[in-house]
């Protein structure tokens, strides 16, 4: 279906998905649909053939169907994939968790369209793959079936559903449910370690460091891999204290201790140690999660001199795309003439689709002229794939030169996959020129526009002044009646924070849509907070004060005639 309100909807008789799925074989090196298909088809069990009994179990449907999105990918595409998309998750759950947290089952909404976020998919389907690492996935099967066929064309509470994984796995499970589905954040573990060579022993230190928004302590079972020059050793550990200290007898000083090496619980990780620990993790763990968190880390600490090494992973075609595309973003972090020619050297070499989109999204980091000219052959190269050719778009934007407006221009008449060429050169347009791009952009506002070029379109007018002709163009959008149109309003409000936007906000607060009220309600949150703190706010506070203060006399006036 054309300009459908979501990805896709399961019905028991047919299931509808949005057109935006469908793809050529170019797009398919970036992009599949199978992961879809995947979530609406485990509707058909949960959602179908049981459902939650009211929205505050909404977990119950929406944690199995994302959940199974990975699931497929494992079974279709391999272990790599299936981690890398957990980690994927929990990146998701953790950016909306940077805006606020909430318990995965809670009353507390204003909307039901509220329960349908982060907490509902990713950090549901990671609490389901945790109970299942937890209990194992073969009683975490039999509960299954034993839930799906009990509540059978029934509604279900979590409660129900925590009995039927007691049963299955002989396990008391209420600890569980209470640390990760009836209270709102997550475990943080900061891990640290240091080798007493004389001793052969490995002092490993274990703190959780979750904020007050999450429970103070939470119970982890643990798994370590320690990897030395010819041992491999395995550990489990039971985390419940804030601060855990392991002394491990060793043979040998190890190459790399790998934390929770195939990522079996939900939890934020960070490891306190020096960059060349982090390459070793990066360089000798087998296992994907610990080398990704390795890499992100190691963006916060890296310097060129540790360019070479992270540059032979960039190269190595041999390595799993996810974690080349990590440590692209890390040379990138990194800065320096030394990190931009690893990443121009790099684009000479790989060929995989994925890790060169990464490695141009890394470019946008070097201001340079040079880099720029690289992205602009990229972004006019019918041969590179259409996500790589966008992120060369993107990129140029955030480079900020102007001079490459013309060759962004030039994109715009670009076919694409969902326009996602098109659609980012005239977000990037916008953000280099500004208000000199009104007349640009306003080709695009019509409502015949393909939708995902006018949403840009719509979305870049946030990077202009708000003058009159802006807010009236914001104004017209939001009377739209597609929800993707009055999302792109909310989404230029919040890049423009005036005090101008605030009554359209205030309308769209009210939208029948529970999703565009809820984003416009926390877009006008926003504005509030930032105009709070400048001397437009001030001066608006006064105006409104002196209209307050003007009709209380005329009530008074008016009290005063009546009384006559």
């Amino acid at each position: 279906v054309d300009d459908f309100v979501a990805g896709g909807m399961e019905n028991a008789s047919i299931t509808i998905l949005t057109s935006a799925t469908l793809h050529d074989e170019k797009a398919h090196i970036d992009f599949r649909s199978e992961p879809l298909v995947s979530h609406e088809l485990a509707h058909q069990w949960f959602g179908d053939l049981v459902t939650c009994k009211d929205w505050s179990h909404l977990w119950l449907n929406e944690g199995f169907a994302t959940l199974m999105e990975a699931i497929w990918r494992r079974h279709e595409l391999g272990k790599d994939e299936f981690v890398y998309d957990l980690i994927g998750m929990m990146d998701s759950y953790l950016a909306e968790y940077g805006r606020y947290a909430r318990p995965i089952v809670t009353r507390v909404y204003k909307y039901p369209d509220e329960m349908f976020d982060s907490h509902s998919y990713p950090k549901a389907a990671l609490v389901l793959w945790s109970l299942a690492s937890i209990i194992g996935e073969e009683n975490f099967r039999k509960g299954v079936k034993r839930y799906l066929e009990a509540k059978r064309e029934q509604n279900a509470e979590t409660e129900e559903f925590r009995r039927f994984m007691e049963e299955a796995s002989g396990l008391k499970l209420d600890w569980f449910f209470e640390q990760y589905v009836y209270n709102a954040g997550h475990p943080s573990l900061k891990v640290s370690y240091k080798w007493d060579d004389k001793q052969k022993i490995l002092e490993l230190k274990i703190t959780q460091t979750q904020g007050e928004d999450s429970l103070p302590k939470y119970r982890l079972p643990l798994e370590l891999v320690i990897l030395g020059q010819d041992y491999k050793e395995e550990r489990k550990f039971l985390i419940d204290e804030k601060q855990h200290t392991l002394n491990l007898q060793l043979p040998s000083k190890p190459k790399a201790v790998c934390i929770d090496p195939e990522f079996k619980i939900l939890k934020a990780l960070s490891l306190d140690l020096p960059p060349e620990e982090l390459l070793a993790i990066i360089g000798s763990c087998t296992y994907l999660y610990p080398r990704v968190i390795a890499a992100r880390e190691l963006s916060k600490k890296a310097s060129p001199v540790h360019i070479d090494e992270l540059a032979k992973i960039l190269l190595a075609e041999e390595e799993f795309w996810g974690l080349r595309s990590e440590v692209a973003q890390t040379i990138g972090s990194i800065g320096g003439q030394k990190a931009r020619d690893a990443l121009l050297n790099a684009l000479s070499h790989v060929k995989h689709p994925r890790v060169r989109r990464a490695i141009v999204r890394a470019l946008a980091n070097f201001k340079e002229k040079p880099v720029a000219d690289t992205l602009s052959k990229i972004l006019l190269d019918e041969n590179e794939s259409y996500y790589v050719r966008a992120e060369a778009a993107a990129s140029l934007g955030k480079i900020g030169l102007k001079e490459y407006v013309d060759v962004l221009a030039r994109a715009l008449e670009t076919k694409s996959h969902n326009h996602v060429i098109a659609a980012t050169s005239l977000d990037s347009i916008a953000l280099l020129l500004g208000d000199e791009a009104l007349a640009t952009v306003e080709k695009y506002l019509s409502p015949d526009t393909p939708m995902p070029l006018r949403r840009a379109a719509i979305a870049s007018l946030g990077y202009m002044t708000p003058t009159q002709r802006v807010i009236s163009l914001l104004e017209e959008a939001s009377r739209s009646r597609h929800p993707h149109v009055k999302l792109a309003v909310v989404s230029a409000c919040t890049r423009i924070l005036s005090p101008k936007v605030m009554p359209i906000l205030e309308k769209l607060q009210q939208d029948v849509s529970g999703r565009v009220a809820r984003n416009a309600r926390d877009a006008l949150e926003q504005v509030r907070k930032h105009v709070e703190k400048g001397e437009e706010y001030r001066k608006l506070r006064e105006e409104i004060d002196k209209l307050k203060e003007e009709e209380r006399r005329l009530s008074e006036r008016i009290e005063r005639l009546e009384k006559k």
